[in-house]
């Protein structure tokens, strides 16, 4: 029987709650020192809370990445994905926010559109609008999908049902050949346990062309080392409050080196994983020093 559990990204709630009792304990301490010393913290404290919600959480940085394959066929040059992660749509969401951003993702003309996960954060209302939204995606090879684990609790059916009247396949536990020259596997869930690798490789493995995993975690490196060329993950949304010379609060992943893999390119053996920071936010709308992402990967043939 499957089990649903809490991810931990929630505790998140409770790391502020601890961050306020230690702004309290500061102010007292400092208050003692001089009593102007207590509002000079609130103020820093406010003015970083107001940064990360109005401007960080808005202020979306596109990150490129070029990977050489040799196994690439001569039948292509280069691939160019554009991969988004974590919208959570929810009622903290601007629509027209959202829809510019999908409509940059076009004009930049990708072979191919990857989205890892997380839709939606919690109610299946909002897969209409958001799914309204993602149709708007143009790519030449198409979009692709696999879902996360809110995705699961507002819906899993619903919401692949609404992704595919958009045009946008839901790869679960499965893979598809793309211009025939790579394949493109995708894995339901890991966070939940949902992921099914060996389906969603099918007897790839002695295959010679390229396989790139679409995955919602990255705790899949831990099986798909070695197994796939490219790995391309969301969910931990870079921690989404990161803190000077300390790093992210939360990597939600549960591998040992979670922090590793939390954001970015990293290398698992010959895979390439790359783990996207997301679009949106859970639990509190705000980020810090953890901008929201548009990925770009550049595939070319070569060592």
């Amino acid at each position: 029987m499957r089990r649903t559990r809490i991810p931990s990204r929630h505790f998140l709630g409770l790391a502020f709650l601890f961050a306020t009792a230690f702004l309290l304990l500061l102010s007292v301490f400092l208050w003692r020192l001089s009593p102007q010393a207590p509002f000079l913290v609130f103020a820093l404290a406010g003015g970083v809370g107001l940064y990360g919600t109005v401007i960080e959480r808005r202020w979306v940085q596109v990150s490129r990445h070029a990977i050489m394959l040799p196994e690439l066929p001569l039948s292509v040059d280069e691939l160019r994905i554009v991969h988004l992660s974590d919208i959570h749509w929810d009622r903290y969401t601007n629509p027209g926010r959202v829809l510019g951003i999908l409509n940059r993702v076009s004009a930049m003309k990708p072979d191919i559109v990857l989205l890892t996960g997380d839709f939606l954060s919690q109610f299946q209302r909002y897969a209409e609008p958001c799914t309204l939204a993602l149709g708007v995606l143009r790519a030449r090879l198409g979009v692709y999908a696999v879902l996360g684990n809110h995705d699961h609790w507002a819906g899993a059916g619903r919401m692949t049902e609404a992704l595919g009247q958009q045009g946008i396949r839901v790869l679960n536990n499965e893979h598809v050949l793309l211009d025939g020259a790579i394949w493109l596997c995708g894995v339901d869930d890991p966070h939940l346990g949902f992921a099914d690798l060996d389906a969603a490789l099918g007897g790839l493995d002695e295959d010679p062309r390229p396989r790139i995993l679409m995955a919602h975690s990255p705790d899949v490196v831990a099986t798909a080392a070695g197994r796939v060329d490219v790995l391309l993950a969301g969910h931990t949304h870079g921690g989404q409050i990161c803190l000077p010379f300390v790093g992210p609060l939360i990597h939600s992943t549960r591998l040992q080196a979670g922090v590793h893999h939390c954001s970015g390119l990293t290398r698992a053996g010959r895979t390439v994983c790359i783990t996207n920071r997301g679009l949106g936010t859970v639990l509190l709308p705000i980020r810090f020093n953890c901008r929201p992402e548009i990925g770009v990967l550049t595939i070319r043939r070569g060592v």
